[in-house]
């Protein structure tokens, strides 16, 4: 009887062990050239724990829904602001990169309360700064959106958010003119849901390990090519 019972634990073990850990990632994420640099980081973070993930693409106001319904695993990124320590969400003490605002145009860019902004729908750090300062910003669907709106005449500014570590087209070379925006640097966790939070630290060394390997991937000839901050 003894036996069986030990049997039917590690089967129990067994089970959570291999049941598919689920990262929400933002929908603007799915299908872009950025989709696989998020999903090979996860995966290395994830696999120095012993943990195989899958991922969601959903709006950030739904997957707060679903990791309270015990429907989502974790929520790959967000600010601290965002879900302050009074949260059910489990921050990951380590940050896992920063990431600050870099406003593209096509000639010399001025962002003022009479520019058209345009943003993509799910970059939360932007959408936060036009709320913070008032400023009239459009949300698109995706950063080709937000390139077309520009050329086409419909919006003055793409405002974009920039991570060394996401290797992304540089822009410079298309023509556009990027600045970066002063004093938006701000600093990226994860968050696992409430009943993961034995894993919190065990991710956090993990992650910090990751960060000594890993280099920015941001092109060095495209970041020189940047014009001096702009004060808004």
């Amino acid at each position: 009887m003894q036996f069986e019972r030990f049997l039917l634990v590690l089967c129990v073990l067994f089970v959570a062990k291999t049941k598919a850990f689920t990262i929400g990632l933002p929908e603007y994420v799915h299908n872009s050239q950025e989709q696989q640099q998020f999903e090979q980081s996860y995966k290395a973070l994830y696999s120095g724990i012993g943990v195989k993930v899958s991922f969601a693409y959903l709006p950030f106001t739904r997957m707060q829904l679903m990791i309270e319904d015990q429907q989502l695993d974790a929520i790959a990124y967000h600010s601290a602001t965002q879900y302050p320590p009074k949260s059910n969400l489990i921050r990951i003490p380590e940050p896992l990169t920063q990431v600050s605002l870099v406003a593209a145009c096509l000639e010399q860019c001025t962002v003022n309360a009479y520019s058209r902004v345009v943003i993509v729908k799910e970059a939360i750090f932007a959408s936060q700064y036009c709320k913070k300062l008032a400023l009239t910003c459009v949300p698109v669907s995706n950063p080709e959106s937000a390139l077309k709106a520009i050329q086409s005449g419909l919006a003055d500014i793409y405002m974009m958010q920039w991570s060394p570590h996401i290797a992304e087209p540089c822009l410079t070379e298309q023509g556009y003119k990027l600045y970066p925006i002063a004093n938006t640097k701000t600093d990226v966790y994860h968050y696992i849901a409430p009943h993961h939070r034995q894993m919190s630290e065990q991710l956090a060394d993990t992650l910090r390990q990751l960060k000594k390997v890993t280099q920015p991937k941001m092109n060095e000839d495209c970041l020189a090519s940047f014009g001096p901050e702009i004060w808004i």
